[in-house]
C-alpha cells in the first residue's frame, strides 16, 4: 500500500487509524463481555475485562502509526554482495 509523503495526511491518516482502532477494541470488549454474560451468567474473572483491552488497543495503535511513519515493520532483508 502506497501511503502519502505529505506530513499532514500521515498525521491524519495515524489518527484515523488509531480511532477506528479503539472503537474496534471497545466492540470487541462489549462483545466478549455479552457472550461471557449470556454464556456464565456473568464471570467474576471477567469482570475487570477493561484491563485486558487497554493493552491490546496500546499495542496494535503502535504498531499501525509505526508503519505509517516508517514503513514495513519487519524489514526486509537485504542482498549483500558475494566474496
Amino acid at each position: 500500500m502506497k501511503l502519502p509523503q505529505n506530513k499532514l495526511a500521515r498525521l491524519a491518516l495515524n489518527f484515523l487509524a488509531v480511532v477506528v482502532l479503539f472503537v474496534l477494541t471497545g466492540v470487541l470488549q462489549w462483545v466478549t463481555g455479552e457472550f461471557c454474560w449470556r454464556l456464565f451468567n456473568g464471570c467474576g474473572w471477567f469482570q475487570y475485562r477493561s484491563n485486558i483491552f487497554i493493552p491490546i488497543w496500546l499495542i496494535s495503535s503502535f504498531l499501525v502509526s509505526r508503519y505509517i511513519w516508517w514503513g514495513r515493520i519487519r524489514p526486509r532483508p537485504r542482498i549483500t554482495g558475494g566474496k
